[in-house]
């Protein structure tokens, strides 16, 4: 899973950019853009923060990259499980402006626990590398971000996109789990 594509496609999978079409955020577009954009930032923030001391973290643990990769396939497969059994997070009644990028949209919609532990497990990875890891993360949850930004009216389509991204990881994390096992 270190090919540049297959990089992009688990970190793509793990932030699963169609839940954030459904962060039904209120206001117009121009109230809406600061809880994206803070939502993005604060993702983006955390990303790479846990992808540059992603190395010293897994030894401070005794943590081998491999269990760390097995560990967070296991963690997409789960939240990929979740977004085919109930669909992305429907968010409403979320406050009003920039607050709203801070929770629920920044944390846990735009940056979840998938892709924090892919952009940790992937870092960690030399043939990988912790700036493509990284890259590729930081473009994910920004498309989440930006995906908040489209209408209401989406959120019902959303659902069924979500869950088939949810699928996707479901694959994804099977492969990230048997090429831990096999690398261990």
């Amino acid at each position: 899973m270190t090919d540049p594509w297959q990089l992009f496609l688990v970190m793509l999978v793990a932030a699963n950019p169609a839940t954030g079409l459904r962060a039904v955020l209120p206001g117009s577009l121009r109230e809406r853009v600061p809880a994206a954009a803070v939502a993005a930032g604060l993702a983006i923030t955390i990303v790479v923060v846990a992808g540059l001391v992603a190395d010293s973290l897994l030894e401070g643990l005794a943590i081998e990259e491999e269990t760390a990769r097995i560990a967070a396939g296991l963690v997409l497969g789960i939240s990929g499980g979740q977004a085919v059994v109930l669909g992305g997070p429907l968010v409403r009644d979320t406050p009003r402006g920039w607050q709203a990028g801070l929770y629920p949209l920044g944390i846990p919609l735009v940056l979840n626990a998938a892709i924090l532990a892919a952009v940790i497990a992937f870092s960690a990875n030399p043939d990988a590398g912790t700036g493509r890891s990284i890259g590729f993360a930081a473009i994910s949850v920004t498309l989440t971000a930006l995906a908040a930004l489209v209408p209401a009216r989406f959120a019902g389509p959303a659902d069924g996109v979500a869950r088939l991204v949810g699928a996707a990881a479901i694959l994804v994390a099977t492969a990230m789990v048997v090429s831990g096992v096999r690398d261990v």
